[in-house]
């Protein structure tokens, strides 16, 4: 099951070529399979997950679409960017390019909205207190 379709990425006003539609068709098999392993791990069936939650299936559709954008972007002069720092004179950018390579990359926000990334909290008890 694929989380998003092409359809979705021209209605979210990215345009396409050719050559980008076929690559999308494969990057959104590939952003979405990545999904239901990150979800498989943690023990959750997240094609359940989302036949049952319609707010679920469209946060991943949004997740996938802008996935698949970025990756779409990285090839072209606007590349994806999260954090980049340049400075000239009184002058300073800063921001980072999103370099996944060849694969596309879910970032770890997204993950949450997911709900696939989550904090975890634990301790080591350092004195038995005699509790045993």
């Amino acid at each position: 099951m694929e989380y998003a379709t092409t359809d979705d990425i021209i209605n979210s006003g990215r345009s396409m070529t050719a050559d980008e539609l076929t690559i999308a068709y494969k990057k959104i098999a590939e952003a979405s399979a990545m999904i239901r392993m990150r979800a498989k791990s943690q023990g959750k069936d997240f094609d359940k997950l989302v036949a049952e939650d319609g707010d679920l299936a469209i946060v991943a559709n949004s997740v996938v679409v802008s996935t698949v954008i970025r990756y779409l972007n990285e090839s072209k002069t606007d590349p994806a960017v999260t954090q980049f720092s340049q400075a000239a004179g009184g002058y300073s950018f800063s921001g980072t390019y999103a370099a996944s390579g060849a694969r596309v990359s879910i970032w770890e926000t997204e993950w949450k909205m997911l709900g696939l990334k989550k904090q975890k909290m634990g301790f080591v008890e350092m004195f038995d207190y005699g509790r045993n």
